[in-house]
């Protein structure tokens, strides 16, 4: 049994919350990181590793292979080798917007089966994090509106999240539900626009003579947590012992309604505008109509795909309020998300006359 911490960790580098695990354990110099990191990715993964200090890239080693694969895909000696020394898993590899039903079929169902059977092996196991989505909450009829490629991330995922729940009896398992991630460093640029900064995009592009269509609710609230705020949270949560076997919401107490945000955003950049929230059932003949459709960018169901339903995160809050940890308010990093949509924006002057590409992308957040 490992006497050293020593974390495994998956997603890495696709997904951001990996990244930033990746940084933020290796930060805190007590341990050992290990990613599994399929071939294609190998020369992106260095990349990320050069980003940071040499000391705490002595402490981070890649191996070759893939969460979703048979023995993650490594030779017999490196499978027994990683079950004897892991202590924590950070499980962050999903689609969370391409794909189809195969694909993520593969990522979740079959990545929970080998991480399970992996924990399963791992005697010096303290604790299985799963880092699943507060988008999961949803009620059906929230559900049944999205498309089909969304709904077979969801439904792969939410099958895969019951695999370990039913799992916790026999494995240390915590399973996190973050609210819709959004990155506010500005090491952590956008590389395209889709979830909250398309709304932005869509404010900053905004003629002040003709109102803004935004298909939706203007009551939704749009339940939104920074990335860093995630990572912290999420950590306290998995080393806290009364997590253990439970699911964990990490949410903003006091969510923007996507009217709110969109005032503020509005505010912030100096714009004075009209908003026009249209209910879905009526925004398609609406939005189609001869006119509207050269002014109404917004696709169809963005706001719904933002929306959260009210998120009961109290039990969760309260264990990181006694860690002095507080989830930040929209208001004090709107300023940063719509920089980094300007900044966007700069590097990519072809969406100023380009009027549907840029702006037809329903996909969710890019974490």
């Amino acid at each position: 049994m490992s006497e050293r911490r020593v974390a495994l960790i998956t997603g890495f580098p696709a997904r951001l919350i990996a990244r930033k695990l990746v940084a933020t354990l290796t930060r805190e110099g007590d341990g050992q990181v290990v990613c599994v990191v399929p071939a294609r990715a190998r020369e992106e993964a260095e990349r990320v590793l050069q980003t940071l200090p040499e000391a705490e890239r002595g402490r981070i080693e890649l191996l070759e292979g893939d969460s979703a694969h048979m023995d993650f895909g490594l030779s017999g000696a490196e499978y027994r080798e990683l079950c004897a020394k892991v202590t924590f898993i950070h499980h962050c590899a999903a689609l969370t917007r391409g794909g189809n039903r195969q694909q993520a079929q593969r990522v979740h169902v079959e990545g929970a089966r080998e991480l399970l059977e992996f924990a399963g092996n791992a005697a010096g196991l303290q604790r299985l994090v799963h880092w699943s989505s507060a988008r999961l909450h949803q009620a059906d009829s929230a559900r049944n509106g999205r498309d089909e490629r969304l709904r077979s991330i969801d439904e792969t995922r939410r099958y895969a999240e019951a695999m370990f729940g039913r799992a916790t009896s026999r494995v240390p398992i915590t399973i996190l539900r973050p609210a819709v991630i959004v990155r506010t460093a500005p090491e952590d640029a956008i590389s395209r626009l889709d979830g909250p900064y398309l709304l932005v995009m869509l404010i900053l592009r905004a003629r002040g003579d003709l109102p803004l269509l935004v298909p939706g609710h203007a009551e939704a609230r749009l339940n939104m947590v920074p990335i860093d705020y995630v990572v912290a949270a999420g950590l306290e949560l998995s080393r806290q012992p009364s997590t253990l076997g439970r699911t964990c919401l990490i949410a903003d107490p006091h969510p923007p309604t996507a009217a709110a945000f969109c005032q503020q955003v509005a505010k912030l950049v100096d714009k004075e505008l009209k908003f026009a929230f249209v209910p879905l059932r009526f925004a398609n003949p609406l939005l189609n109509a001869p006119g509207l459709n050269q002014i109404a960018h917004a696709p169809r169901r963005l706001i719904e795909q933002l929306a959260l339903e009210s998120l009961d995160d109290a039990d969760s809050r309260a264990l990181l309020r006694d860690a002095g940890l507080i989830c930040p308010s929209f208001e004090s990093y709107a300023p940063a998300m719509i920089e980094m949509v300007r900044r966007f924006r700069q590097q990519h002057r072809e969406f100023e006359t380009s009027e549907s590409a840029p702006l037809n992308d329903p996909r969710g957040s890019s974490s």
